[in-house]
């Protein structure tokens, strides 16, 4: 039992004291069914908002009210927070948000839920309340709605994307075809999403071990095609994600490296996709990285440019660019480069502004260029000139 579910157990002995049932729901009772280590924890109650803040507070439990309009408050103990919201049902929906309205009832709250798997309940002792047949879908690897999926998808479109999402990770058993025909009808509704909730199930989708299958149904059925028709080329991710099972072994699976992938062969740039999916500065950075990749090209990748990428970008990064490469068909020396990588020192450029300024040069673009060009030339020369070498190169590019 991790802090989280200590923290829980806390929470739900407090509110019964008060006379309020609370469960575990959500994800950590699917993946404690699965074992799964359980990360992020959720408790429903029969307590409102209000009644839930007055018990926890007395106790000296900090509450925020998070999703007040939603029944949920959150319990801060040892700076980590775990959301109480209160059972409840929804009354009017649009698509993107709800209106609810709170009930004693445990099976219209787990109605409400999106999966089968996801509308499991676990109260203290351990038992386990499931009352749509989500502990034998989740052993079979079966991602089904609860009720009508497109009603379901009618009341968030956003479950939509996370069905393919749940598939990626959880998926074992081929969906039917009712459920695809309805996501199909049901794809024009992810353009009223907002840009940031698309973006967090699309991510969360990429960064599962093997994708690939999630990606092929979703263009299948149209559903690429409604958000994001760039991201086609199922080939490369395909070949990326083999690739990365090989050469990038223990490291955790980058969204954004599998996202340049999907987007081989289209012009498009970073900043179009940081408006289309309200990307981070730093998400937009990295990506406009993978799409630029320095060492992209035809034919094979050589030593000097690997050499220059590592020294550019570390080592971490440069393997990224690599299998990238691997993945749309570049060739190039393995056994050369993985020596290169596993022997690099990191290196430091000997020639600094004020040296080129000593030489007579005043500041200014031409300033930049002859750095950049000492640099490159350094760099072609194995790191090897030491700093008189380099100021020497320098003046001889001023002269001429």
């Amino acid at each position: 039992m991790n802090t989280s579910e200590q923290h829980a157990h806390k929470l739900i002995a407090l509110l019964a004291q008060a006379g309020h049932e609370t469960r575990f729901v959500g994800g950590a009772v699917r993946d404690a069914l699965l074992g799964i280590p359980v990360g992020e924890v959720d408790l429903a109650t029969t307590a409102q908002p209000e009644a839930v803040t007055r018990a926890l507070e007395a106790a000296g439990i900090k509450v925020v009210p998070t999703g007040i309009t939603f029944g949920t408050v959150t319990a801060v103990m040892e700076g980590k927070g775990i959301e109480v919201t209160t059972l409840r049902r929804d009354i009017q929906t649009d698509g993107r948000h709800a209106v609810v309205q709170y009930t004693n009832d445990w099976e219209e709250d787990a109605a409400r839920r999106d999966f089968t798997m996801n509308a499991l309940s676990r109260d203290a002792s351990g038992k386990l309340y499931d009352y749509f047949g989500g502990v034998e879908d989740a052993k079979a690897g079966r991602i089904k709605f609860v009720g009508d999926a497109a009603a379901r998808m009618k009341e968030d479109a956003l479950r939509l994307l996370r069905y393919f999402r749940f598939y990626a990770w959880l998926g074992k058993e081929a969906p039917d075809a009712a459920t695809m025909q309805a996501i199909e009808n049901a794809a024009g509704s992810l353009k009223n999403l907002s840009r940031e909730r698309v973006w967090k199930e699309i991510k969360k989708l990429l960064s599962a071990p093997n994708p690939s299958d999630s990606w092929m149904m979703m263009l299948k059925h149209n559903v690429v095609a409604a958000f994001f028709p760039e991201g086609q080329n199922l080939k490369t991710l395909c070949n990326l994600i083999s690739y990365e099972h090989v050469r990038l072994v223990g490291k955790e699976a980058n969204p954004l490296l599998r996202l340049a992938a999907l987007l081989d062969g289209q012009k498009i740039d970073a900043n179009a996709l940081k408006e289309r999916f309200a990307l981070s500065g730093e998400e937009t950075h990295k990506l406009g990285q993978f799409l630029k990749n320095p060492l992209s090209g035809q034919g094979e990748t050589d030593l000097a440019t690997l050499s220059f990428a590592l020294y550019r970008y570390g080592i971490d990064l440069t393997e990224e660019f690599l299998v990238l490469n691997m993945a749309k068909g570049a060739q190039f020396n393995w056994e050369s480069a993985r020596d290169m990588l596993e022997n690099w020192q990191p290196k430091t450029f000997p020639l600094k502004g004020e040296d080129v300024l000593a030489l007579g040069l005043p500041p200014g673009p031409r300033l930049g260029e002859v750095l950049h060009k000492v640099e490159a030339w350094w760099v072609a020369q194995n790191f090897v000139p030491d700093r008189a070498a380099c100021i020497t190169k320098a003046k001889s590019l001023i002269n001429n």
